[in-house]
């Protein structure tokens, strides 16, 4: 059984659960909640979700924002697990995201994100992520793919594999529970892929039995996941099933979330009382 005590420590807190939020904020927020790890929106921020997190406060580029979060993340001792994300599709210019990584290695992320879309075949996306990841190796950091099961990487074996094929060594795999309940994955796929491999988690609740056509899975991803324990999803098996390394992300992007009119501790604190009840 898993308890809130065994997972505490690997707790992180992912910025789309609070994507209304601008990011020094959010970290102070987190950190006043118990968190001591987060993911930030560095790239495509607003995931089709309202709020004051593009323009001109963006965390691209060395701008004064940009400073501030990094002076919020240090204040805090909180560690950057992922910058996210990059679309990647074949048109992709990779030379388009040098602004992209060299702000991930600034705020001190460990991670960027590729997510594939529009490829034909797998060893399309090898190609494509071996020169992204060698691109990321050049700022100190991991390419962490994230599989989604309508994108060109579609479940947690195909990962693996494009991993693999591409040669490169500083990839890693994140494991979302919606994507991986979409995919159809089990416990038995994470169990089956090389544990060094698994670089981080990230959990929210949903419906399995879902009307998961393209309009429906969209709005699910983008704006409608759900709390832990408001669905049925294996969340507590996916986890028994990770290596116990493994950070958690709490990703809730929830637009019902964003318009309960709460402020960003009370919003981080729900979080943090969620997983604590849910896990109790």
């Amino acid at each position: 059984m898993i308890r809130f005590q065994d997972v505490q420590n690997r707790l992180s807190l992912c910025h789309g659960t609070m994507i209304t939020i601008p990011a020094p904020d959010f970290v102070h927020a987190a950190a006043d909640a118990g968190f001591r790890r987060v993911s930030l929106r560095v790239r495509n921020p607003s995931s089709g979700m309202p709020g004051k997190v593009m323009g001109e406060l963006t965390l691209e580029g060395d701008t004064p924002f940009r400073r501030e979060t990094r002076r919020a993340l240090d204040e805090r001792g909180m560690v950057l697990l992922e910058a996210e994300a990059a679309v990647v599709t074949p048109q992709t210019d990779l030379a388009e995201l040098h602004p992209y990584m060299e702000s991930a290695a600034a705020l001190g992320a460990v991670g960027v994100i590729p997510v594939f879309s529009g490829h034909t075949s797998e060893a399309q996306v090898a190609d494509q992520l071996a020169a992204f990841a060698a691109q990321a190796k050049g700022y100190g950091l991991k390419a962490l793919i994230e599989f989604i099961a309508v994108f060109a990487v579609s479940s947690i074996a195909m990962a693996e594999r494009v991993i693999r094929a591409s040669g490169a060594d500083n990839c890693g795999i994140i494991i979302d529970s919606l994507h991986w309940t979409r995919s159809g994955g089990t416990a038995e796929d994470i169990r089956g892929v090389d544990p060094a491999l698994i670089a981080s988690s990230q959990i929210s609740d949903g419906l399995r039995d879902f009307p998961n056509d393209g309009q429906n899975w969209w709005h699910e991803m983008s704006h409608a996941r759900r709390f832990l324990g408001e669905g049925d999803f294996a969340v507590k098996e996916m986890i028994a099933a990770l290596p116990a390394h493994v950070p958690i992300g709490i990703e809730v992007i929830s637009a019902e979330f964003q318009q309960r009119g709460l402020g960003p501790r009370q919003m981080a604190q729900f979080a943090m009382d969620n997983a604590r009840a849910f896990f109790a």
